[in-house]
């Protein structure tokens, strides 16, 4: 939480103007009115204290749980915060006063003094809160947006892939070369070619797929490049049978790192370009070497970035990218769908 000037010292005034306000009412009167700055300090300093373990609950929470919007998470995180700040508050003190001055307190004067700071604390945590849940509202809503875009890019290219010339015509020209010499493998071709259409149509819409639909996807897909390119590319899959565990991926994910690997390296069939797609955990890494076409294709890094968008609107889990010397890597997290 970066520190800004003006909160802080609204916060402050605050303070200043609720101490007054006590301090009014427990006088009486003006002429038995005292304004001690000691306790203004130490009010305030506690509100900072109170500001920060509310921060502090909130990262623990939505580190372990995915972040939500609903209010009455909200009011449970002011309840708990309140109440742990009040109780500390109130032991601090009065602990303190016993331990210097020796003074002994009943169980009353523990009561009032809590009743005060957890009434206090409850006006500036739930101010806190609110303005937290007006960010997370408003960030939300932001990435909803952006993630929304990349939707609706993702799903014009899944339309453009149905019927892009470039791509219909290279792979029938393959099959007609298929035709002639060997009638089977054109059999094979026809019937992957058939499959990754009817995925793209079942799925153009889909916010997220079963891992084990896509990796099959995939290899349709792949299938189709290597009748295209030969051995020029080396591609090493999870086996078939290996088990997913359940896990959920966004749709065309895997083939769109697969086209864009085949789209910026080159390969060759004395030099084959290495592609490495693997289950780590909840993450789906796929790898290949950087071997970069001497005319690179036209890209702006549209896709990653629409990529990371679509999984910021499904998860907090980040896309993870690094590139090395010899090596480019994506993972993706791999998600589950949680029963509430």
């Amino acid at each position: 939480m970066k520190p800004r000037v003006a909160p802080i010292l609204g916060l402050f005034f605050f303070c200043v103007l609720f101490l007054l306000l006590t301090k009014l009412l427990v006088a009486g009167s003006f002429a038995r009115f005292s304004y001690p700055g000691d306790a203004l300090l130490y009010l305030f300093g506690w509100c900072l204290f109170s500001l920060y373990v509310t921060r502090l609950i909130k990262r623990q929470v939505d580190g372990y749980t995915r972040r939500s919007t609903d209010f009455s998470r909200y009011l449970l995180l002011s309840a708990v915060s309140a109440l742990l700040c009040a109780t500390l508050a109130t032991a601090f003190m009065l602990g303190i006063e016993s331990w210097l001055v020796g003074k002994s307190h009943r169980t009353f004067d523990y009561l009032v003094n809590w009743l005060f700071f957890f009434t206090f604390f409850a006006f500036v945590i739930n101010t806190y809160i609110t303005y937290l849940y007006l960010g997370d509202l408003s960030n939300m809503r932001e990435n909803l947006l952006v993630a929304q875009r990349a939707q609706a890019e993702t799903q014009l290219k899944l339309l453009q892939q149905k019927v892009d010339p470039h791509f219909l015509f290279n792979n029938l020209n393959v099959l007609s070369a298929l035709i002639e010499r060997n009638p089977e493998a054109a059999s094979e071709f026809v019937t992957r070619f058939t499959r990754l259409y009817r995925y793209i149509l079942q799925h153009v819409d889909a916010e997220i797929v079963p891992l084990d639909e896509e990796l099959a996807f995939a290899r349709d897909y792949i299938f189709l490049l290597e009748q295209r390119f030969g051995q020029a590319y080396r591609f090493d899959l999870p086996p078939a049978r290996e088990q997913t565990n359940g896990h959920l991926i966004i749709p065309a994910a895997l083939q769109g790192l697969i086209e864009n690997a085949v789209k910026h390296n080159e390969g060759s069939a004395r030099e084959p370009l290495s592609i490495s797609i693997a289950i780590h955990g909840d993450y789906l890494t796929v790898s290949n070497q950087l071997r970069p076409k001497s005319q690179a294709s036209d890209s702006a890094g549209t896709g990653l970035e629409n990529l990371q968008a679509r999984y910021r609107l499904m998860t907090d889990r980040l896309v993870e990218i690094s590139c090395g010397e010899r090596n480019f890597t994506v993972k993706l997290p791999l998600l589950k769908v949680v029963n509430t």
